[in-house]
């Protein structure tokens, strides 16, 4: 053996000791990561958009709300004419979704179920990639297939906790679900459902 692959035994055993040691770090790491992940799609899950806040949808607004006033105004004259009391009178409103499916408790507490699931799977793949290459590592260091520095690049070469799990998008966990429920149900009679009366907006 040349000096460059020379390494003692003690060298061997610290750096097979160190190797599981990182190992052990990495799937501390894992467990972390899921944490993360779970908050992350949470606050996705939680996100609501103003009309306000893009231009594009003030815009879009504005002009919804300019047609629907001058409806307004056929429909209470049509109300008047059909001798309908202005109390009882039916009448046309805009309102804005501050969010779609995740607006309902049911499509929430789904894809809640379906996000920690896919976590779940994601980090039990990089445990097992972790394993994998930590094993690798120190099979090839017993064996003697490793030089020094080798070695030392294989225990600071373990695999990125965060490049092997990366953040569940609520889209992907939308897909997995079935046929959207409407915000708005029964179309033509009005009716708002109670769990997502928190999302419109009256304008």
């Amino acid at each position: 053996m040349t000096a460059a692959t020379e390494m003692t035994r003690h060298e061997r055993e610290s750096l097979a000791k160190l190797m599981r040691q990182r190992e052990r770090v990495a799937k501390t790491a894992a467990a972390a990561r899921s944490a993360h992940l779970i908050a992350e799609f949470e606050a996705q899950l939680d996100r609501k958009y103003a009309y306000d806040e893009d231009v594009v949808w003030t815009a879009a607004t504005a002009a919804a709300k300019a047609v629907v006033a001058e409806a307004q105004i056929a429909i209470a004259h049509r109300c008047e004419q059909l001798g309908i009391p202005r109390e009882f009178a039916p009448a046309l409103e805009v309102y804005w979704h501050g969010r779609g499916r995740n607006a309902l408790n049911s499509e929430r507490t789904e894809m809640r179920r379906l996000a920690r699931r896919r976590i779940e799977e994601i980090e039990a793949r990089a445990r097992a990639a972790i394993e994998a290459s930590s094993l690798d590592a120190q099979e090839n260091l017993m064996l003697g297939g490793l030089t020094t520095d080798a070695a030392r690049r294989y225990v600071d070469g373990l695999p990125s906790v965060v490049a092997l799990m990366p953040p569940v998008d609520i889209a992907e966990v939308q897909a997995g679900l079935a046929a959207p429920k409407r915000l708005a149900a029964n179309a033509g009679h009005g009716m708002i459902t109670s769990d997502a009366a928190d999302d419109q907006g009256v304008f």
